[in-house]
């Protein structure tokens, strides 16, 4: 997935979760640097499994000095 920072940010994290709001993997490692950015994801939950095919939804938070911001969307996985 692909965003873009107007900013360098302080921490940012990817949480994906089931359509029923099951979280199922939680992302850290990504940048946070001004411009954009792309963060590599494999369809794997936090054990290591292979999500099935479906929609997931998918929520970014970021801090940046004393505030946070977070955004949803959904993403499809297709094998």
């Amino acid at each position: 997935r692909s965003f873009h920072l107007i900013h360098n940010i302080d921490h940012i994290s990817i949480s994906i979760y089931t359509a029923s709001g099951r979280q199922v993997r939680v992302i850290n490692d990504t940048s946070t640097q001004e411009g954009f950015n792309e963060v590599m994801w494999d369809g794997q939950d936090a054990d290591g499994i292979s999500l099935a095919n479906g929609v997931y939804l998918y929520k970014i938070h970021a801090v940046v000095d004393d505030e946070q911001t977070q955004t949803v969307s959904r993403l499809a996985i297709l094998r």
